[in-house]
């Protein structure tokens, strides 16, 4: 595939239009899946809230859909345990999707990513918590 098929892939798995850095690196992993290097490595970084884990899914279900072996590493049990439970992460991703569509601004949903990823559990009635 070429750098655009990968590209046009990812944004499509990505659900939702990219910031400028989310855009660049969705460039820079197009290019590492493009490149005919044989030993080629991508690093994805930034602070909490930027969009990383959403990225990732969209890359790893590109992936997927090119039936590739899809390996994740992440520093800390945190990240690693929010890779491994993409439906859940799917599902937050159609809330803050919801929250904006409704009129919450881009300001409060970034916040509120920000939040949660303080958090270690969420306790209450489920649903309630789904009326939220």
């Amino acid at each position: 595939m070429t750098f655009s098929e990968f590209k046009r892939d990812i944004e499509h798995h990505f659900g939702h239009y990219p910031t400028a850095d989310q855009d660049n690196a969705i460039n820079v992993f197009s290019q590492f899946l493009a490149s005919r290097d044989s030993m080629p490595a991508m690093i994805l970084r930034g602070s909490a809230g930027t969009g990383k884990t959403s990225l990732v899914a969209a890359m790893v279900q590109t992936l997927i859909d090119l039936r590739q072996k899809v390996v994740l590493l992440a520093p800390t049990g945190r990240a690693a345990k929010v890779f491994a439970d993409h439906k859940q992460l799917q599902e937050i991703e159609n809330y803050y999707k919801k929250c904006a569509e409704e009129g919450t601004n881009e300001y409060q949903i970034e916040e509120s990513k920000k939040a949660v990823t303080q958090m270690n559990i969420i306790i209450g009635d489920p649903q309630r918590l789904a009326a939220v």
